[in-house]
């Protein structure tokens, strides 16, 4: 009977290092590709041609859209075991889903226009995910 015991804490002990594996290969391959993905995401941002100021007069020149995406990322090997990676624009956040989606140009409540879609998040998610998964099946087939 000790030895079925044994054999059963020896396997778990088996399956936990394993799980510590994967997760930290997970980790590192989700932070190389946010950091990839980020950097994309900044060669491929609108950039104004000139500058221009908000409502309540903050300057913001031509790239600085491009310039504010960045990244965060956790290793997994925190008490909630997950990997999770976050990749944002620090500066005008406001502006993603107009620029992804398109919006109606409105001045004084009339509708004067509208602002075409300039797709560069969809396009660069949909390049980046099938390499995920690819570095992810590769990993799983190595370890």
């Amino acid at each position: 009977m000790a030895d079925t015991y044994n054999g059963a804490a020896e396997l778990v002990k088996g399956m936990e290092q394993f799980t510590d594996t994967v997760r930290g290969d997970i980790a590192g391959a989700a932070g190389a590709l946010s950091v990839k993905y980020t950097e994309l995401l900044r060669s491929r941002s609108p950039v104004r041609q000139r500058a221009s100021r908000s409502f309540y007069g903050v300057k913001y020149p031509p790239g600085s859209y491009a310039r504010k995406w960045q990244n965060t990322h956790t290793d997994g090997l925190s008490s909630d075991a997950c990997v999770k990676v976050r990749i944002y624009n620090k500066g005008n956040y406001q502006l993603t889903w107009l620029l992804e989606d398109g919006h109606d140009i409105v001045k004084h409540g009339v509708k004067v226009g509208y602002a075409s879609p300039r797709k560069h998040i969809f396009d660069t998610e949909q390049e980046m995910s099938p390499e995920f998964n690819r570095d992810i099946a590769k990993m799983l087939t190595e370890n």
